[in-house]
């Protein structure tokens, strides 16, 4: 809950689950009832019995949707940036999505300075350096808009595929993407926007979080993507009263 601390001290980002009140028995985050970014994948994959092998994918996401939420997560990473962090786990599951389908970020447990050696979370989200990377080679690198941004990238292939990355391949060996990544040895892209934008992200492309959310306003708030602030959603002041309403009469009962 400390990191909470810490954004409160800050303009709100409507992009990033809000904390309306910490207790030392537990954190009031907004509820998101639209599951998250994984929920929204899975429902559309088609495995065998024992869910080991995707079969099918039954359907993609709209470009329109995929469109905002992209805008929306570079937006909040940026906001992180600015404040001299990163998220450190962008992945689709740490990305709720609330009644109207907005994407907010959530899970900070793995958040970090910028320029801090980044922590192994899991291939795709990802990479082990290889050669390119210099002195840094078998490492994941600092954490900072390179790390931010291949995660970023294969989220958004996640989005357009409606799989991970090789996750439908028949690999033999369920490591091999982590080699073929550092490798820099990629799944085939297209030339539209969205591996346009793919391909910058695992190339590190983007010298900064700030340079990507550009890119991505460009392309696409001609449409009114993004909204201008916490409280177009919620009155903030109104729920922290509710809720320490709640601890106040102790009308929560915490595990």
């Amino acid at each position: 809950m400390g990191f909470f601390d810490l954004l409160e001290k800050h303009e709100p980002c409507p992009y990033v689950v809000e904390s309306f009140l910490r207790v030392p028995e537990g954190n009031f985050l907004a509820f998101m009832d639209s599951g998250s970014l994984h929920d929204r994948l899975e429902s559309h994959k088609k495995r065998t019995d024992d869910r080991k092998r995707i079969v099918e994918i039954t359907a993609k996401e709209p470009a329109h949707l995929v469109q905002r939420w992209l805008v929306e997560l570079c937006a909040a990473a940026f906001w992180l940036e600015s404040l001299g962090y990163v998220h450190g786990d962008l992945r689709p599951p740490n990305l709720p999505l609330d009644s109207q389908e907005h994407l907010k970020l959530a899970d900070f447990g793995c958040v970090a300075p910028i320029g801090t050696p980044a922590e192994t979370t899991t291939t795709p989200w990802i990479r082990l350096l290889g050669p390119d990377a210099g002195e840094h080679k078998g490492t994941f690198g600092l954490c900072g808009a390179q790390t931010e941004q291949f995660a970023i990238g294969s989220i958004l292939y996640c989005l357009t595929r409606g799989h991970e990355p090789y996750e439908t391949d028949e690999l033999e060996d369920i490591t091999e993407p982590l080699w073929l990544f550092q490798r820099m040895e990629f799944p085939a892209l297209s030339n539209d926007s969205f591996d346009s934008i793919i391909e910058k992200c695992w190339r590190g492309h983007f010298l900064s979080l700030k340079e990507f959310h550009e890119e991505t306003k460009s392309l696409w708030c001609g449409d009114g993507l993004l909204r201008a602030s916490v409280s177009e959603t919620y009155d903030l002041a109104d729920i922290r009263n509710e809720c320490q309403r709640l601890v106040d009469n102790e009308l929560l009962v915490f595990p």
